[in-house]
């Protein structure tokens, strides 16, 4: 029986380790997208950060609180997402 309390005791570990690996997959996506500066279905996203060993779920976690902290703007179309960065903040030149 003690076993079993510590496998739960190191699952909830693992699971707060992941809470900070979210915070770390949002900067990896924000960066990414505001490189590449353009609209963004989340399978994109995590085709370009494979080499980042990024899972589906993180990006689509780091979108969704992107979206909440308007880094991110979301449109839809019917069950398409596609995801831009917030342009209000890219300098515009001037001649």
């Amino acid at each position: 029986m003690t076993t079993v309390c510590t496998e739960s005791m190191s699952k909830k570990g693992g699971k707060k380790a992941g809470a900070g690996a979210a915070t770390d997959g949002e900067e990896i996506v924000i960066k990414y997208m505001q490189a590449q500066n353009r609209p963004f279905s989340v399978q994109n996203v995590v085709d370009a950060l494979q080499k980042d060993n990024v899972k589906k779920a993180a990006v689509e976690r780091a979108l969704a609180s992107l979206v909440e902290q308007n880094a991110v703007v979301c449109k839809e179309y019917g069950k398409s997402k596609i995801y831009l960065c917030c342009q209000s903040s890219i300098e515009l030149p001037t001649d």
